[in-house]
């Protein structure tokens, strides 16, 4: 593991249904005060977030947490999360298009967002949701991001049938590019969990438990 503030590493994420914004102020202040990469937040959030702590990095979720909007109702929400001030932008790959096999629709889909959002200057992550997905599936997916150039492949949303797994790292770091970076997400909550899958080649975990993980470090540390 690169010699940096294991903050770094972590976005600060709440995404659970029944919160308010005082939850994801707390996010954020928590993000400005600690450090970590990003508050990664629910859509409807990030305008009031933004305004209340500019200076921090906010991450938001896209056609989440199931992927099966249309593309342009996907880039409508890319443009309007931005807009807002999203600097990050996690999206759900299509699964029923996997499940499909319409591989040509979500190598499309991928190139159109990752273009605009690139055009935008932000950071842009598409979420496979390993759960549902083969081993080949992921593998397809993993060579559709070698082709359209996202800055991460994400794991999981936290709400498939489990999170991240110490194998789907490993196998998608086999067959990502190096220049595209891994972000296991969904579970994760220990400092020994999250730097397991650090050294497993992931540069970015997605973690609700942020606070514990970092406090762990700095004992350690």
């Amino acid at each position: 593991m690169k010699k940096k503030s294991f903050a770094q590493y972590i976005d600060h994420t709440i995404l659970k249904p029944n919160i308010n914004f005082f939850d994801v102020l707390k996010i954020g202040q928590e993000v400005s005060k600690y450090g970590f990469a990003s508050a990664c937040i629910p859509p409807n959030f990030v305008f009031d977030l933004a305004c209340e702590i500019p200076e921090i990095n906010i991450c938001t979720v896209i056609s989440f947490p199931f992927g099966y909007s249309h593309t342009q109702v996907k880039l409508n929400e890319c443009k309007q999360s931005i807009e807002d001030g999203a600097d990050e932008l996690d999206l759900v790959v299509n699964v029923t298009d996997v499940k499909s096999g319409k591989w040509q629709k979500i190598s499309s889909e991928m190139k159109t967002i990752n273009e605009f959002i690139h055009s935008k200057g932000k950071i842009v992550k598409w979420i496979f949701e390993n759960s549902y997905l083969t081993s080949e599936e992921i593998v397809r997916l993993c060579n559709l991001c070698n082709e359209t150039k996202p800055d991460f492949a994400k794991t999981s949303t936290g709400f498939g049938n489990y999170g991240a797994r110490k194998e789907d790292v490993i196998l998608m770091r086999k067959y990502l590019n190096q220049d595209i970076k891994i972000k296991a997400s969904g579970g994760i909550k220990t400092f020994e969990e999250a730097n397991e899958f650090i050294n497993l080649g992931a540069s970015r975990i997605g973690a609700s438990s942020g606070i514990n993980i970092i406090d762990k470090y700095n004992k350690l540390s």
